[in-house]
């Protein structure tokens, strides 16, 4: 078996835009009537920029953190902490110890995605980012990060 360095997808910035303009039809046809506009939002030349930055940050973070793995889940704010046990998701603590990660990230920091211009594809990238690297996907419930619901 290869060493994770060898693993590592060294993808460019045009393999990127190419691989996501043949995904784009997958996309559209399979989003319910509703979601397709935002779709195209999603798709634009910025966005699938946005994506490709996401992409490397995921795999900058697994460089420098390769036990941590990528945090998912729904982002919580406080009162939804205080309010509920039950509501599954990503809280402030969370994020102090694994840190944030969005496309202007520096390499090497956080685990846990958090852009102001995500989208579905953005979310894909950082995904993908992730899986070329070997790494753990571990999904936040009630605030806390519990075993792995992917492997990859």
């Amino acid at each position: 078996m290869r060493a994770r360095e060898d693993r590592k997808c060294s993808r460019t910035g045009d393999e990127f835009k190419r691989a996501a303009a043949e995904a784009r039809h997958l996309y559209i046809n399979s989003a319910r009537e509703e979601d397709k506009k935002g779709l195209e939002t999603a798709f634009s030349e910025e966005r699938v920029r946005v994506a490709f930055n996401v992409y490397k940050a995921a795999q900058w973070a697994m460089e420098s953190h390769k036990d941590k793995g990528l945090i998912a889940g729904n982002r919580l704010d406080q009162d939804e902490v205080i309010a509920t046990e039950k509501i599954p998701g990503i809280d402030a603590e969370v994020i102090k110890n694994f840190r944030t990660m969005s496309e202007a990230t520096e390499r090497g920091v956080g685990q846990v995605l958090d852009s102001s211009k995500w989208t579905i594809v953005v979310n894909d990238a950082w995904l993908l980012g992730g899986a070329h690297y070997m790494a753990q996907v571990v999904e936040a419930v009630y605030g806390r990060p519990r075993q792995s619901m992917v492997g990859a």
